[in-house]
């Protein structure tokens, strides 16, 4: 019979697409639970430290900030840690862009999920 032919080739067909996709996925997942992200103020007294999610994972401020106003500092530690964000969002776009084929299923599902689970990118996003 013709048809069941074709369709039991159309199913092992997307059945090997479906292994390539897993293994894609697994590699761009490794690589995206190590990354982080790393941005120092102007003046270089000021550096954060992000994890793969965004969350703050170390920050360094130089004791010469002592003499700044406090709301100075403040703002400086919130903009650094930004910034650090910024950049983790950079290198997982490019993670994405590198390991992932253009088009297709498998890019959109990473690039939402990279739009709701980390800031904008600091650098323009073409996916």
């Amino acid at each position: 019979m013709p048809g069941l032919d074709a369709l039991e080739r159309e199913i092992a067909e997307l059945a090997e697409q479906s292994a390539v996709d897993l293994a894609v996925a697994d590699a761009v997942t490794a690589e995206l639970s190590s990354l982080t992200g790393r941005a120092a103020d102007r003046s270089g007294l000021v550096k954060a430290t992000v994890g793969p999610t965004g969350a703050l994972i170390d920050l360094a401020i130089d004791p010469r900030t002592q003499s700044w106003p406090t709301h100075r500092l403040a703002r400086t530690v919130v903009e650094t840690a930004q910034a650090a964000q910024r950049d983790c969002a950079d290198a997982a776009a490019d993670v994405v862009a590198r390991l992932v084929p253009p088009g297709g299923r498998l890019r959109r599902l990473f690039a939402e999920g990279l739009r709701e689970n980390l800031p904008a990118r600091a650098k323009e996003t073409t996916w």
